[in-house]
């Protein structure tokens, strides 16, 4: 009798130890996992922005010293490349989020924005493999392509303002916005085709200056001077400017 009840005392120890050690391995392999999820998630959430940064480039070069029908091979494959990087870096975050707590809009809006990546990159394949034509077809296509990786491009970069908008000073930040806003504009101005015949770099950071401040005041006639291209960026710099004050 007492052996047998020593016995299951022995046996008591055991499974009490083997079902805590089982709890321990079991709560350090959710801890480290979620760990993990969260450095994939801060990883993707950092490097997303930058990729659509590379993919926005490429179109800009591709408006900037192109006709908007044109077909430049090497640069679409490059696109492509692009997107499928960005499209991998979107499902990690999309995949490591849920470690993290968020509303379920937030989980909605990045299963939009998933799905919006994965038809931008199916549209830049069709685009890169189709024959460049003044069709509706390739025309269109190219057109909801530059408008998407645009469209990504402000919202993940919209994102990353309100984080630094919250950890710097709101005054230097509202000037050194509308500094950046100003050089940016000068850079599209020197688009070639946003000039007709071109334009100084001076010309172009002054007309640039007077559109995101919306003063009115001109150096070059905009009527002539400018392409459909520049008016559009001279639009979008006035909206902005307008916006902002």
């Amino acid at each position: 009798m007492k052996l047998t009840r020593y016995y299951r005392k022995i046996y008591r120890i055991i499974v009490t130890l083997k079902r805590r050690l089982n709890e321990r391995v079991v709560n350090n392999a959710k801890f480290w996992l979620v760990q993990a999820l969260r450095a994939i998630f801060k990883a993707s959430d950092t490097l997303v922005p930058l990729a659509t940064l590379v993919a926005l480039s490429m179109i800009i070069y591709d408006v900037g010293f192109h006709e908007f029908y044109s077909h430049e091979g090497t640069l679409f494959k490059s696109l492509i490349i692009c997107l499928y990087v960005t499209k991998l870096l979107i499902v990690s975050r999309f995949i490591s989020e849920w470690a993290e707590p968020r509303k379920l809009s937030a989980h909605a809006f990045s299963l939009f924005i998933l799905i919006v990546i994965f038809f931008l990159h199916q549209f830049a394949r069709d685009v890169a493999y189709t024959v460049p034509q003044r069709n509706g077809d390739f025309l269109w296509k190219k057109l909801l392509l530059y408008g998407g990786v645009v469209f990504i491009f402000i919202t993940e970069v919209s994102n990353l303002l309100r984080f630094i908008y919250r950890s710097f000073n709101p005054a230097f930040m509202f000037v050194l916005s509308f500094a950046l806003i100003i050089l940016i504009g000068m850079l599209l101005l020197l688009l070639p085709n946003a000039t007709v015949s071109g334009i100084s770099p001076i010309n172009a950071l002054f007309t640039s200056a007077s559109a995101v401040c919306v003063t009115g005041l001109i150096v070059v006639d905009t009527a002539t001077a400018f392409t459909t291209m520049g008016k559009i960026i001279l639009l979008g710099l006035i909206q902005i400017g307008a916006s902002a004050s």
